[in-house]
């Protein structure tokens, strides 16, 4: 990234942050779905049942060892990739089959393209005190819930936060645990923070039903059920939500006294806040405090099982069960995070970013998006939800190619033809760039 040129990703110099006090962030974020508003989240969520969630994306294709972006691959008399076929492919796999949509395409650290379709809200649909809706366009700024695309956002947390306190991702995760959790249960106290980066816990708990699994005491119970550190591969929602817990001592170790996790309210705070000011805050404006783990905008983006459907749902506020899921961002806001993580040191320093890469911490595992040309470092999110027999999905997907381009997109509804892992309609349009 230049940051000598005023773009999207520039960060001013003058750019500070203020992250000392509880109530100096309550005060910079009221209404941010930080959860010391009176509106919390058990109560919003009674009524929601989530049948599906992330389905554990079956391996494809092994391979590729660059860490760092690379120039754009040219060989003479061989294939050149062309951003606009790209662009192309994109709204291929995205056009008309979604409800709502929106992607923007990096390149060189900058926006390069960016286009969206369809509806935030569709035409004639009923909210829920039975209003009737007018039709809202999807654009690039539309937020959504970005489901597990969020585990990408909090691996980034962590490993900032281990550098701060010289820490490492071999170190154990049980002095950041609250107190009283159950650090005695088998394997537990041996869990160290690769293992829950990269999804090596042993921890046997279900990816669904969100409102018990990913609440402090779905949490709690997971880990009494034991651990086995150095298990393989499974994916586990609970092994990022268990940062929401872990995020607000590190940031106490770091320096920040006022931080902590002795009440689930106090943990989901503190680790919201540590995200948008020492995280998003790094990022001078191109997402900052237009982050939340609930719904910002109004009227609010709803969701719809697939394009066409006439009811949609809303989703509540995910304040307390944020770490694995729950960021509402835009597409533009994850082009943004995406070219600062690649690009900028001041965000993510270049040993960090080489690790992270390398051993996939908040990427999906070697092999998930193996394509023509490296196997793309990505994460996919995706959730589908009933309410009052009403079902909603919500699809993200972001990936780096290493030639120094990457991808965001966003969508309101299950994609025609398109299922777990969701993201790998980046890497096939992608590899379909290139003639």
């Amino acid at each position: 990234m230049n940051k000598t040129k005023t773009a999207l990703y520039y960060r001013p110099n003058s750019a500070t942050v203020d992250d000392e006090l509880f109530d100096d962030l309550a005060k910079k974020h009221p209404g941010r779905g930080r959860p010391s508003d009176v509106g919390m989240l058990v109560p919003d969520i009674a009524y929601l049942k989530i049948e599906d969630c992330d389905e554990e994306p079956p391996g494809r294709r092994p391979g590729f060892s660059e860490l760092v972006p690379r120039p754009a691959i040219k060989v003479d008399g061989g294939p050149q990739f062309s951003i606009d076929a790209f662009a192309d492919g994109i709204r291929l796999r995205l056009n008309n089959r979604s409800t709502g949509w929106a992607f923007v395409i990096n390149q060189n650290g900058q926006e390069a393209i960016s286009d969206a379709g369809g509806n935030a809200t569709v035409a004639g649909d009923l909210d829920g005190a039975g209003t009737i809706l007018s039709a809202r366009a999807f654009t690039p700024d539309t937020r959504v819930n970005v489901a597990s695309v969020s585990k990408t956002i909090t691996a980034v947390a962590v490993l900032r936060l281990l550098r701060a306190t010289g820490k490492s991702v071999t170190s154990k995760i049980w002095p950041y645990l609250p107190a009283g959790w159950p650090v005695e249960a088998s394997g537990v106290a041996d869990l160290e923070f690769r293992h829950l980066l990269t999804h090596r816990t042993g921890l046997t708990t279900q990816n669904a039903a969100f409102s018990q699994t990913l609440s402090d005491g779905g949490l709690q119970t997971a880990l009494l059920l034991g651990a086995d550190p150095g298990a393989p591969y499974a994916y586990r929602n609970a092994n990022f939500a268990l940062f929401r817990l872990i995020i607000p001592a590190l940031w106490r170790a770091a320096g920040n006294t006022g931080a902590h996790n002795d009440t689930d309210v106090g943990a989901a705070f503190f680790y919201a806040a540590y995200i948008i000011d020492q995280l998003f805050g790094e990022m001078g404006g191109a997402i900052g405090e237009n982050a939340s783990t609930s719904v910002l905008d109004d009227p609010p983006t709803r969701y719809y099982a697939a394009a066409g459907t006439a009811q949609g749902i809303e989703y509540p506020n995910w304040a307390l069960l944020a770490g694995a899921a729950g960021w509402h961002l835009s597409a533009r806001e994850l082009a943004a995070f995406l070219a600062f993580i690649t690009y900028d040191d001041d965000v993510l320093d270049a040993a960090s970013r080489a690790q992270m890469d390398s051993l996939r911490l908040g990427w999906q595992p070697t092999g998930t998006y193996d394509g023509r040309f490296g196997d793309y470092r990505g994460h996919s999110g995706s959730i589908r939800s009933t309410v009052n027999g009403i079902t909603g999905n919500t699809r993200a997907g972001i990936m780096k190619f290493g030639i120094q381009v990457e991808a965001a997109f966003v969508a309101n509804s299950a994609i025609l033809g398109v299922n777990a892992p969701v993201a790998d309609l980046l890497a096939d349009a992608f590899d379909a760039a290139w003639g």
